[in-house]
This record gives C-alpha cells, structure tokens and sequence, in this order.
C-alpha cells in the first residue's frame, strides 16, 4: 500500500499495522486517494452521530467496512481493523491540510465511541444467551478492557501487544495534534498582530494633529514619570543604605562615648589608687570642715524644707561622703522643716531620722495639712496620727509652730496631746483654725509672736490662746476681725497684709466711742491689696485707679496707738486714715516708710505735718506725683517734719534736681536751732540722671552722708 503523493511510506516498525489494517476495505486499495477516503469517513461519522444521538435508528454497519463484508463479519476485530487503518493512514498524512487533519481526528474520535456502544451491546446480548452470569471469557486482559469500556479484541485477532502499539500510535497523533495546534495558534496570533498594526496606522492617520500632539505628550509625561520612579528607586537604595550608615555610626559614637567614660572613670580610679594624695589634696578636700559647714549652710534656705524633698539642701548628701557627713551631722539641717501630715510609709522613717538628727537643737515645723491629696491612701490616717506622735515626743524643742493648708475636710488627729508640752514655744501660725486644736496651746510660756493667715475666728476667742503673752501680731491677707481690743497691752508690734477682698467697714458699725488703746504697740506694719494688674513698668504709672476712699479711713477708725514709733505703709491711696489716727494718738512717731503710694504731694505734706517727731523717712517706688518741687520746698522750711534727720529716696518722680539740691542745702544749714541737720541721703533715681556739679554740691555739704543710684532703663 502507498500513502498519497508526497506522503512517506510507514516504517518497518510498523508493520503489525499494515498487516491489521489490510482487512479493512478503507486501507486495502493500493491507489487510494486519501480524500475520498477522508470524505467517506466524514459521511460515515455523521450517520454514526445521528445514530447515537437516537435520530436514526437502522445503521448499516456494513458501510463502514465496505459493502462485499457481511453484518456477520462485522465483529470488533473489523472494527478494531478499521480504526487501526485509520489511526495509520493520519499518521502518515503529515503534509494534508490541518483543516482535514482535524476532520479525520474527528471521525475517528467518533468511530470509537460508536465501536465501544457496539461492543457493549454484544456483550448484553452474549450475557443474555449464556444466563445472568455472561459466558466466560477467554482471559483477563478481555474483562479489563470491558470495564474500561473498550472493545474486547479475540486472542486470534489481536494480542496485548498490538494493543500497547495501538496506545503508542495514539500518543503519536496526539503529540502531532499539539503541534499542529500550536502552530496554527501561532499563525493565528501573527494575523491578528498584522492586523492590530494595520489598524493603529489607519487610527493614527485619523487623529487629529491636536490629539496626536496630546497622545505624544502623554507617552512623554509617561516617559518622564518612568524615569522619575526609576531615579526614586535609586534614591530609596541609597537613603536605605545611607541609614543603615547612619545607624551604625550612631551606635559607633554611643559605644565609643561609654568607652570614654569608661576610659576616664578608669583613669580616675587608677590615680586615686595609685597616688592618694592627689585624691586626699583636691582644692575642695583642703577646705576645712567649719568653713565647709558654712558654705553649706548658706545653700540651705531660710523656708522650711518638706522632709525627703530633692529640693533644696537635701541634695547636698549625695555629693560625696564628706558632705554627706556635714550635713547629717549638723542639727540646723535638719531643725527647721515642713511636715506633711499624710503620705506613705517612708515618710514616717524621714521624720523619725531628722527628729535624731535634730539632737538637742529647737525646732521650727511648718505643719501641713495635704489629707485632701493622701487621705484616701491605705492607712492614711494611723501615717498622721504617728508623726504627730513622734512630734509630741520632741515638743519641748519646739520654738516656732505653724499650721498651713486647708479646712480639715478629712479626719484628723487629735493635737490635745501638745497641751502642757510647749515651754519653749515663741511663735504660733496659722492658716485655717482647726477645731481639734482645742486647748493644745492654752498654756505656752513663751509665746510672744502669733501669725494669722486668712483667719478671724481668733480673735473672737474659739480656740483659747494666752493672749496676754503675745507681744507681737501678724495678719497676713486678712481683713475681717481686726477688732485687737482682747489683745493685752503689751501688744509691741503689728504687722498686717489685707486682701483686695476686705469687706469696707460701714458708718453705721457699731464701735467703742474710743479705740482700744494699744499702749505697748510700737512698730506696725500695714500692707494695702494692689488695685491693678500692672502691665507696665511701676515707673511710668502716673495716675493709678484709687481705692474706695473711706477703706483705708475706716480701716485706721479701729485703732489707738499712743506709743507707736514705726509705722510702714504699703500702697496707701488715702492719707486721711492714717493722719486722724496719728492725730489721735499723739504718738512719738519717729519712722515712716511710704511703699508704693498712690497719692500726691499735697497728701504727703498733709501726713508729714501730722508727725512733727519724725526722724527718718522712706519714700520708694511712690507714683510720679508723689514727690514734686513744691513738697521739697516745704521739706526745705522749719514747718514740716522739723527734726528729720535722714531721706531716703527711691523711684522716678516729678522733681527737678535743682530743687532737691536746694531742699538738702536748707536742711543742712537749718536757719534756727529748732530744725535739726539732715545727717544723711540716700538717693536712688529710675530714669533720671543728676549732673556732676550737683553731686558735688551734696558731697561737699559738711555732716551730710550722701549716696546716690541712678538707674536708666532701656
């Protein structure tokens, strides 16, 4: 048998199949036209279709076989035949067309599923002559290829050899299908990028010269943005390795750094081991201990200290060991403190170790009241009860007492266990009056100084007090209760600070026809609240805003002060309080300090007139009118303040240096023996500059004691 023009002949190998397929009526003709037998094959494979599908129903077999075979003869070796031929003859067809190629697969694929519905139906029909069982088969290569759904070939047809050929034949044409496949694929793909090309030169000829300006731009800018992301990546490796430079410098210096300091401590150490003397003659080692003691104590504050505070001297003690020695040593480190009622545990042990420390010295404790901070602590209130025990055990050492914070909102300890146990108490503060206070302070032999912070219940006798012991009196922003008439008359001296929101006593108050009289009353300090929030400096406030004028009248209504001989009055707006007082008492006033005053000259001359024994007076930091040329002229006659004997000035006022010097001449050459000389000057002017001639006038006056300040601000 020859294949068609063109077509290489089948190999030697295979000629178990040439022997097979020469039964079938397809492969026997030597002439054939591979053509016609692909369209006999095509006809066959749609009627084989149709009978599957059901839509016929009589199919000739035969025609499958040639029409000189018999349906007898039509068996699975025919068809086995026919396939096999089949299966050769697309083997051998390398050069058709691939669109016939895939027709014959095609039939093919077809014949052997119509083979396998025939095999299976004369099996049925075999199963059913011979019984339910089926006849016996031959061997088991017969029942695998029945499961498996393929025709059962007769031992004198075909082997299982010649089955695993026909496998290979398969797998043969299946490689060439995939081949094919894959280049008429890739034929396909070429047209279609032929024709893609085709038409994006027809679209580009169509575009507009603007749209195609636009598009070249956008490649461009998409260009452009390529490059920068590209440059950005770079960039991004560079800064990574850049860091990670970076860090392992940084983590070089610190580790370098702790080699040095290690170095250094390493350094020091050896030197102080091997030369001691130099550690021994350090120029702080060779100060001796009572210099250093009080090197040290002037670092320690005047203001008491919370116990355990990092604050102030405590930090001393952690300086070296020699320092830690002085301080703990000393007991006026530790005899003046703040002592927090409440806190924790710790707090306890500080109080006990300073108490020790303390030894023999007094003591001066600031009591404080936080129980609105700590009480809410586990066991806040047995904390407070103990310190105030081991207080009372050093009672006896207590010079000056104060109690500060707020209303006792919390519970707290009983202080009834101070009572008897102050002999040495001086001074007692307070800020609020507790009621447990009691009578803890009834009995004080010693008391002479009482402070008064923001509190009026004591002077109406609450809490008793040896009242007739206190010599000495300060209120500190307080306004209500100023009635002193419980006090005894050896009451000394005065000191009271108000607050802007004292309550202005009215005319109708009723009071003693005469004021009780402080005998033994000789300095007083009296310090009014500030009427304004002062923006600008004090030196260029000329006019500042008054206060209520009958304040400081009625304020000065309350008191009769006839032994009175130091009295400082700090920012006083009205005058008229205080001369009717002076007037009153007929006082040997001999010292005046005028603070911050906001009234004018003529209010100075009136207040000067009042006091015709005044000795010395002050004037500082006054508003600009407080002192002009006609009170210098007054200060320079016989009439005001006749026995003065120093000045001293502070501020920026209204004057000419003319007049001043002309005043001092006066008062230096007095014109009659009832003027006394002025003995010394001191003068500090703000923003105003005195020639050299006039400070050589002054310094050449003869008993004249003469400093002078002058200050210009920028």
């Amino acid at each position: 048998m020859s294949s068609s023009p063109g077509s290489p002949s089948i190999d030697d190998d295979q000629s178990d199949l040439r022997r097979v397929g020469d039964s079938s009526p397809l492969l026997v003709e030597d002439d054939w036209d591979y053509e016609d037998v692909l369209a006999q094959t095509t006809e066959h494979t749609h009627r084989a279709l149709r009978w599957r599908e059901g839509s016929e129903e009589n199919v000739d077999f035969t025609d499958f076989l040639g029409p000189s075979t018999s349906m007898e003869e039509t068996n699975s070796y025919s068809y086995h035949s026919l396939l096999v031929g089949l299966r050769a003859s697309l083997r051998e067809a390398r050069n058709i067309p691939i669109e016939a190629f895939e027709r014959g697969l095609i039939a093919l694929d077809t014949l052997e599923e119509v083979f396998r519905l025939n095999n299976r139906n004369a099996y049925s029909s075999r199963a059913q002559d011979h019984g339910d069982t089926g006849p016996e088969l031959e061997s088991e290569y017969e029942v695998s290829r029945i499961e498996e759904g393929l025709p059962v070939f007769p031992a004198a047809g075909i082997d299982s050899a010649e089955a695993d050929s026909v496998n290979g034949i398969d797998a043969s044409i299946d490689a060439i299908v995939l081949r094919r496949h894959h280049a008429t694929m890739a034929k396909r793909v070429a047209e279609i990028d032929c024709e893609m090309a085709t038409i994006d030169a027809k679209l580009e000829s169509l575009r507009p010269p603007v749209l195609q300006a636009a598009i070249a731009e956008a490649r461009r800018q998409e260009e452009i943005q390529a490059r920068l992301q590209s440059e950005a990546r770079a960039r991004c490796r560079q800064l990574e390795v850049q860091r990670a430079d970076d860090s392992k410098v940084a983590k070089d210096k610190k580790e370098l750094n702790i080699r040095h300091r290690d170095l250094l401590l390493l350094r020091k150490t050896y030197t102080y081991i091997v030369t001691p003397e130099a550690y021994r003659s350090a120029p702080i080692r060779r100060i001796p201990d009572d210099i250093l003691l009080e090197i040290l104590l002037a670092v320690k504050s005047d203001e008491p200290t919370r116990v355990g505070s990092r604050d102030d001297w405590w930090v001393l003690m952690e300086v070296c060991s020699r320092w830690r020695h002085a301080v703990c040593s000393h007991p006026r480190f530790w005899s003046t403190f703040t002592l927090p009622l409440f806190g924790k545990e710790s707090s306890v042990n500080l109080l006990r170790v300073a108490l020790e420390r303390c030894r023999t010295s007094t003591l001066s404790v600031v009591v404080l009241n936080n129980s609105a901070q700590f009480a809410s602590l586990e066991g806040g209130y047995a904390i407070a009860k103990r310190k105030l025990s081991l207080l009372t055990e050093r009672a006896e050492k207590i010079t000056n007492l104060r109690f500060r914070g707020q209303q006792n909102i919390h519970p707290l300890p009983s202080f009834s266990a101070f009572r008897n146990r102050l002999p040495h108490l001086e001074l007692l503060g307070f800020t609020h009056l507790w009621p447990l206070f009691a009578d803890a302070f009834s009995s004080a032999p010693s008391l002479r100084t009482l402070e008064l912070d923001r509190s009026a219940d004591l002077l109406e006798m609450k809490i008793p007090l040896p009242i007739a012991q206190i010599a000495h009196i300060r209120f500190n922003q307080s306004a209500s209760g100023f009635n002193l008439s419980p006090v005894h008359d050896a009451l000394s001296m005065v000191t009271i600070q108000t607050e802007p929101s004292y309550p202005v006593v009215s005319t109708t108050t009723v009071r003693p026809r005469q004021p009780p009289a402080l005998k033994q009353l000789t300095t007083w300090r009296v310090e009014f609240p500030a009427q304004q929030r002062r923006e600008t400096p004090w030196y260029q406030i000329e006019h500042p805003p008054p206060p209520p004028p009958d304040t400081a009248v009625n304020f000065f209504a309350r008191f009769h002060t006839p032994a009175l001989r130091s009295l400082h009055l700090t920012r006083l707006s009205n005058v008229q309080g205080v001369v009717d007082l002076l007037k009153r008492s007929v006082c040997p006033l001999m010292e005046l300090v005028v603070e911050e005053a906001s009234f004018s000259g003529g209010d100075l001359g009136k207040l000067l007139r009042a006091v015709p024994t005044l000795c010395r007076l002050d004037v500082v930091s006054g508003c600009v009118e407080l002192l002009d040329d006609d009170i210098l002229r007054e200060l320079g006659g016989a009439e005001v303040v006749p026995c003065l004997t120093e000045l001293r000035v502070d501020g920026s006022y209204n004057f000419s240096t003319d007049s001043l010097v002309r005043m001092v001449q006066d008062r230096c050459r007095p014109a009659t023996i009832a003027v006394k000389q002025l003995t010394r000057l001191d003068l500090t002017l703000r923003d105003r500059v005195m020639s050299k001639e006039e400070e050589q006038v002054l310094r050449g006056l003869e008993g004249l004691h003469f400093t002078a300040t002058t200050t210009v601000m920028e």
